[in-house]
């Protein structure tokens, strides 16, 4: 199991650097989207310092809220102490919104990114935010893959 998390945190940080700087994403209306392709061979490693996971990821939420869409799952909480990672590559601290998985029909499909031509079965999104102003928010996705 720890091999897994560590590989999905490898491939999540992956996708941070590539969301945030790649050109090969596919423009909508101006703004670059989904999926990623990720080519392991030609990313290049960046070390970063690890994250800081607030001490209210570490607590009971007061109310957690699942929906269901049959296409996907998304999780909402409210908690009492703020859900917010930082340090990191990040220069302020990023608050949680909201967590969601995409998943398929079979095995051979349902994550959103692909790695190195392999589509996962499932793939989980830790969804921050960062109110710069009301009309911009710039995000920081946490991406998990599952087998």
């Amino acid at each position: 199991m720890f091999n897994t998390l560590r590989t999905g945190l490898l491939f999540s940080l992956l996708i941070i650097i590539t969301t945030a700087s790649s050109d090969n994403c596919v423009p909508h209306n101006g703004r670059r989207q989904s999926p990623i392709k990720i080519w392991t061979k030609a990313a290049t490693s960046v070390f970063a310092p690890p994250l800081n996971w607030s001490y209210g990821y570490a607590l009971k939420p007061q109310k957690m809220f699942l929906n269901n869409t049959g296409l996907s799952l998304t999780l909402t909480v409210n908690h009492k102490e703020p859900l917010q990672i930082s340090s990191g590559m990040l220069n302020v601290p990023y608050k949680f919104e909201q967590l969601h998985f995409h998943w398929g029909e079979h095995d051979g499909v349902g994550s959103e990114h692909i790695i190195d031509g392999f589509t996962y079965p499932m793939e989980m999104h830790i969804v921050h935010s960062q109110n710069l102003r009301e009309d911009i928010d710039k995000f920081v996705v946490i991406a998990y893959f599952f087998m």
